[in-house]
């Protein structure tokens, strides 16, 4: 099996940066095309924020950003329906249905002293 760019198939590429804060994680993520925080996902327990970006195929593609003391993680997901698109199809093919995730970790920039 070939690995293919996360667009093309299921493998995910893992999100990496340099030590940020939690405004570099939704700035990379708005430049990349994700909608922050939409409307039509469910509200995740201790998610500093979710993210989703709809896939040429009509997938999505969407996770969370969650933050610990050393870093935050990002986890996500594609779903084989875009519920924007095809919300009766969202509903058919992916409640309840558990899928391949990915997970990222980004170390929390460190506080400089003057």
């Amino acid at each position: 099996m070939s690995r293919k760019d996360s667009i093309g198939s299921d493998v995910l590429k893992k999100v990496r940066l340099p030590p940020t804060n939690l405004r570099g994680v939704e700035n990379y993520l708005r430049n990349r095309g994700y909608r922050i925080n939409p409307i039509l996902q469910n509200n995740k327990p201790r998610a500093k924020l979710t993210f989703d970006k709809p896939l040429p195929d009509g997938r999505r593609l969407h996770g969370c950003v969650y933050r610990s003391k050393k870093g935050f993680q990002i986890k996500q997901h594609i779903d084989a329906a875009d519920p924007y698109r095809n919300p009766i199809g969202h509903l058919l093919k992916d409640y309840g249905t558990r899928h391949r995730s990915s997970s990222s970790f980004i170390k929390k920039r460190t506080k400089r002293r003057r």
